[in-house]
């Protein structure tokens, strides 16, 4: 019961021979101290946390441990107490090992799922986002529950080999015990609600810069719009001239200088003329990005590709994770692009049948990476010491999305990012 507990409050899978391995520590170490059989399982249950845990931080996974020992002890003595005082305790005595291996053993887990099921959005959110934790509250929390745990047991200890009655003190174990989840849970909302809140500050921020330049781009194609209109007449009677003196040098002159005005105009790009898939984009603050993101490419003179076939919609990912992660790979992509005079970025939309989505960026790239893993570390960049914190930031996102995975590859001087989204 102990590890259906301990997977209900953490998801993480536990191979066979581990499970195999606690039956094994409960059994002997019961035999060996009694009572305090509780400290190896608390140790194993930490171990295990830091060993298969997808985020292996030291509080959180001595929080999950003592936990499940905890709330399993006060749960089941808690539910054996009930049963004496409705049934009496001649009943419990009598039946005593049936009940304790159905109902005083089941009891537990209904009364954890129910518990979970307040506090289980705060808890995975903490997982997720370690880094909003307040440490020395969990600390706090920690050593709490673990001073409640060992007056447990300790308990145990002196009614069956001092007292021989039961010690009226653990009658309160429950009481801290729903005070401490009552306060835990308090600090977990309030964590969450002050996350959410500073998020959708930051996406607004970011959504307003991006429609700023994209604003300001449009700005720009107009005024140059305005300008062509009003020299286009002066450059119809320049070609018509031109052409009354059937002199083909004069009117090759003229029609280059033409070709090299409208490259002047066509250098404020009109990316819906020059990239038309782009409207297959419909997620607007994405949009953005990519035309911000072309724009800088077109105007450093790096060739871009971009493929996007089909129309993109409902992505299964939050916008703001979205923007962000796609503003990061641009924004190195660039970065790395302008060191070559004969660079490309290759940017895809790709949906398969499955309706699943793969975004592929891709740049130029003549660095030399043996381990590619070292880019996601945070002091480690292709770009210098101590730049590298947007590959490790992704990395840290894309670990909240189970449907969700980033694959980089290097290979024939093209260094390739795809995110791959999963219905």
């Amino acid at each position: 019961m102990l590890l259906i507990m301990y997977y209900n409050l953490t998801k993480k899978r536990i191979p066979h021979m581990v499970i195999a391995l606690f039956f094994v520590i409960m059994i002997s170490s019961y035999i060996i101290i009694n009572y305090f059989f509780f400290i190896p399982l608390l140790i194993y249950f930490y171990i295990i946390g830091q060993k298969y845990g997808s985020i292996r931080f030291r509080s959180l996974s001595w929080f999950y441990s003592v936990y499940t020992v905890f709330s399993y002890s006060i749960f089941s003595y808690s539910t054996q107490t009930l049963i004496s005082l409705i049934f009496g305790e001649s009943f419990l005595n009598h039946y005593f090992y049936i009940l304790n291996i159905t109902i005083i053993s089941i009891a537990p887990l209904i009364l954890n799922y129910f518990i979970l099921k307040i506090i289980r959005p705060s808890l995975d959110f903490l997982q997720e986002n370690v880094k909003y934790l307040d440490k020395p509250f969990l600390i706090f929390i920690n050593i709490s529950l673990t001073i409640l745990c060992t007056i447990q047991f300790t308990s145990y200890w002196i009614e069956t080999f001092l007292i021989k009655k039961d010690n009226p003190i653990r009658i309160y174990m429950l009481v801290f015990f729903l005070i401490l989840m009552l306060v835990l849970d308090k600090y977990l909302s309030d964590t969450v609600h002050t996350f959410h809140n500073e998020e959708i500050k930051e996406l607004k921020d970011q959504q307003l810069l991006q429609m700023e330049r994209y604003v300001n781009q449009i700005e720009k194609t107009y005024d140059q719009l305005r300008y062509f209109r009003h020299d286009f007449k002066n450059i119809l009677v320049s070609m018509s001239e031109s052409l009354k003196t059937d002199n083909i040098k004069i009117i090759r002159e003229n029609y280059n200088n033409i070709l090299k005005s409208q490259n002047i105009v066509m250098e404020n790009y009109n990316i819906e003329l020059i990239f038309p898939k782009l409207n297959n984009i419909k997620n607007m603050s994405v949009k953005s990005v990519l035309y911000a993101h072309l724009v800088n490419a077109l105007q450093n003179n790096i060739h871009v590709n971009l493929e996007i076939e089909d129309p993109i919609v409902n992505e299964p990912i939050d916008t703001f994770d979205y923007v962000r992660i796609l503003s990061i790979l641009l924004d190195n992509a660039t970065e790395e692009a302008e060191k070559y005079s004969d660079s490309v970025i290759n940017i895809y939309f790709i949906k398969d049948i499955s309706n699943n989505l793969t975004v592929i960026v891709e740049n130029t790239f003549r660095g030399n990476y043996s381990s590619i893993s070292k880019l996601f570390q945070p002091a480690v960049s292709s770009k210098g010491n101590n730049r590298g914190l947007g590959l490790a930031s992704i990395e840290f996102t894309l670990n909240k999305y189970k449907n969700i995975s980033l694959e980089t590859q290097i290979e024939n001087s093209l260094f390739t990012q795809k995110i791959i989204m999963k219905w």
